[in-house]
This record gives structure tokens, sequence and C-alpha cells, in this order.
């Protein structure tokens, strides 16, 4: 994995669980394209989709 998607993807977590934003402005905010695209590349590197992970580390 490239630094730049290592970084892309390290802000992404945090915005999901630190925000209430909707997945696809995630994607948008972090330059990681379609939502589907989005969560193909998280899930292939957190082993969950965007949202299971936000849902597992809400409190």
């Amino acid at each position: 994995m490239t630094e730049v998607r290592r970084l892309r993807l390290e802000s992404a977590r945090d915005l999901l669980v630190g925000t209430a934003l909707p997945i696809k402005e995630i994607a948008r905010r972090c330059g990681l394209g379609t939502v589907q695209s989005f969560s193909r590349l998280f899930a292939r590197h957190q082993g969950q989709a965007p949202a299971a992970f936000r849902r597992a580390r809400q409190g």
C-alpha cells in the first residue's frame, strides 16, 4: 500500500469514529473516490466495511 493511501485510510478511520459524517462524505474528504471503491478498499485493509467499523466502535 502506498503511503498516500495509508494516510487516506487512517483519516477515514478517524472520521468514521470521531464524526457522524455520512460515509459518502468521508470518502470524498479523504480523496478515496466513490463510496463503492472506498468501501472495497477499506474492507480489504480493515477486515470490515466502513459502516461495520463505525458501529463496532460506537459506545
